[in-house]
């Protein structure tokens, strides 16, 4: 295989179908067309097009729970490119590397990775490592990544009712709740992460996300790891309890009665302006004198 006529690419892996090559470096953004030569069989692409190394500038949160399941997004640029993502921990302790795939998130040059358990190698906590990224091939930086306990959350001893007006904020409550590490997206409502995660105390509040809020939906509340999930409890979505509308209509409805009582009685009094005889009763005043006849 030739790029641009003569730079040969070398070969990483062939199969009955696929045939993966590594490119040579260039040193700036270019294109080049690209010539494949099997025996006697020739293929061509006019566009070949060689990009900006991609570059992650940090991640967050910078702590998971030592059972994995953490989300840990990196943030940097030219990562929409990257076809391979990949996430290496290094465990300097174990002396022993552990990788999971990466994916794109949305169209922003976002990547999302989840972090695997290391519970299994029971080391003391909090556990230091270094996270780095495989971009194509491309070696990030590194950046550090602590492993801290477990939390323990209290089950909800009964199912959370909430309406579909309200705000919807779940109170999970639990001990050892490490306020970074609970940012990686490890509580779950449905099927989705729970909303707008904030700390307080021995307290997790966190948003139900709006378009989980079906009427009469049952959702299981989650906290998830690497290789499995724990129900803690489970949300029950009600009719709208919001009284503001029947409130207006009966305050409308008494302001339009008072009105047309008001009406009624201003009628009433004009009529009695107009006719006085039926209040005034008449008195003859003359004094009759007897004739003396």
């Amino acid at each position: 295989t030739h790029l641009n006529w003569w730079k040969n690419l070398y070969f990483k892996s062939v199969s009955d179908s696929i045939l993966e090559c590594y490119t040579p470096a260039q040193t700036s953004p270019t294109e080049f067309p690209i010539k494949l030569k099997i025996d006697l069989a020739n293929r061509e692409t006019d566009s070949f097009s060689y990009q900006e190394d991609p570059i992650v500038y940090e991640i967050r949160p910078t702590k998971s729970f030592i059972s994995g399941g953490s989300t840990i997004t990196g943030v940097g640029k030219n990562l929409n490119s990257v076809s391979v993502l990949r996430m290496v921990i290094n465990v300097r302790e174990s002396g022993r590397n552990f990788t999971v795939a990466c994916q794109h998130r949305s169209n922003s040059e976002i990547i999302c990775c989840t972090t695997p358990s290391l519970q299994h190698l029971n080391l003391q906590l909090p556990l230091k490592t270094k996270a780095f990224f495989m971009l194509d091939g491309i070696h990030s930086k590194y950046f550090y990544l602590v492993y801290v306990h477990n939390p323990v959350f209290k089950p909800f001893e009964k199912p959370v009712m909430i309406s579909i007006g309200d705000e919807n904020v779940l109170e999970i409550k639990g001990n050892d709740i490490d306020p970074e590490a609970i940012k990686g997206e490890v509580l779950k409502v449905g099927n989705k992460s729970c909303e707008n995660i904030y700390t307080h105390s021995e307290t997790v509040l966190c948003k139900v996300p709006s378009d989980l809020l079906k009427l009469n939906s049952e959702l299981n509340i989650e906290w998830k790891q690497a290789v499995s999930s724990t129900v803690l409890g489970k949300v029950i979505v009600q009719p709208d309890q919001n009284f503001t509308g029947l409130i207006v209509g009966v305050v409308t409805i008494s302001i339009i009665l008072l009105l047309l009582l008001g009406l009624y009685l201003w009628l009433k009094r004009r009529k009695q302006i107009k006719d006085p005889s039926s209040e005034l009763v008449r008195y003859d005043a003359r004094v009759h004198t007897p004739h003396l006849d």
